[in-house]
């Protein structure tokens, strides 16, 4: 998904998932093939309190001033 965003022209990707090193490989990869800023945040969806530091995160870092 976060390529096919990618594709479309998004300017920055946020990625979430548990696996730290699979996360880290594809934000690095995205920023490479697509020049985006792209950050992996290491969070286990599961738990909802977790995804919100996560987004309130997202929203504090320098993806959201991407214009």
């Amino acid at each position: 998904m976060a390529e096919a965003l990618c594709q479309v022209g998004c300017k920055a990707i946020a990625i979430m998932d548990v696996l730290q090193e699979h996360g880290d490989e594809a934000a690095e990869a995205l920023n490479k093939k697509y020049n985006i800023a792209a950050a992996f945040y290491k969070v286990d969806v599961r738990e909802e309190q977790a995804v919100r530091d996560v987004i309130q995160s997202v929203w504090s870092s320098r993806l959201t001033s991407i214009g």
